[in-house]
Formats: structure tokens, C-alpha cells, sequence
């Protein structure tokens, strides 16, 4: 391959990665505000389980309509999208996309430098 077909391999590899990389971002920072929203839910639902368990300690009958509603709640909230990967794995999938990046941009440079230390030397030998 010549230097100027090199460069142009570097230059689509590097929108290539631009692109995957705001990907794989978008998918962390989703999965992390979905982690965020059931968090939210389950401390609603705990501050819900507390009450009816105060109530029963005071021996008040625990109307079945608090019941009802907390059941409501509960279908309603946890109806939310089921992320495919954890936020764990989207780290990972990121951290090993970064790491093999690095490794062909660094292939590809070193490629660009040999090439360009070549034509040097050509282009010194054709001006002799």
C-alpha cells in the first residue's frame, strides 16, 4: 500500500471509531439512567412497605385498597425497558473497544511513518 491510501485508511477507521464510540457511550449512559429510575423505584416502593408495616404495628387494620394501590404502583413501575447488557458489561465492551482502537491506530501510525521515512529516502535518491 502507498502512503496516500494509508492515510485515507486512517482517516475512515477514525470516523468509523468516532461514530462506535458515541455508540457505546450512549449505551453506558442508558443503561446508567436505567439503573438510576429502578433505583427510584425500589426506594418507593420500600418507603410503601415501611408504612404498611407501621400501621400493622399499631394494630390498625390495613385497608386491602392500600394494597391495591401498591400492587397498581408496582405493575405500573415495573413495566420500565429491560436494558439487553448491564452497565458492567457496556464498561467492559468500551474498555476492550478503546484498547484495540489504540492498538490499530498505533499499527497504523508506525505503517504512515515507515512509509513516509521510505519516500524520503526515494525522493533524496531521484534529486541525486
Amino acid at each position: 500500500m502507498n502512503l496516500k491510501t494509508l492515510i485515507s485508511i486512517k482517516f475512515i477507521f477514525s470516523s468509523v471509531t468516532f461514530f462506535c464510540s458515541l455508540y457505546l457511550v450512549g449505551n453506558l449512559t442508558d443503561s446508567y439512567k436505567k439503573l438510576e429510575n429502578q433505583n427510584r423505584i425500589l426506594l418507593k416502593q420500600k418507603e410503601q412497605y415501611e408504612e404498611i408495616i407501621k400501621l400493622e404495628q399499631k394494630n390498625v387494620n390495613v385497608n386491602s385498597t392500600l394494597y391495591d394501590k401498591i400492587k397498581a404502583e408496582n405493575s405500573i413501575l415495573l413495566k420500565s425497558e429491560k436494558s439487553n447488557l448491564s452497565i458492567q458489561t457496556n464498561i467492559w465492551i468500551l474498555i476492550g473497544f478503546l484498547i484495540i482502537i489504540f492498538n490499530v491506530f498505533s499499527f497504523l501510525n508506525t505503517k504512515i511513518e515507515k512509509l513516509k521515512s521510505e519516500e524520503t529516502e526515494l525522493e533524496k535518491e531521484m534529486m541525486l
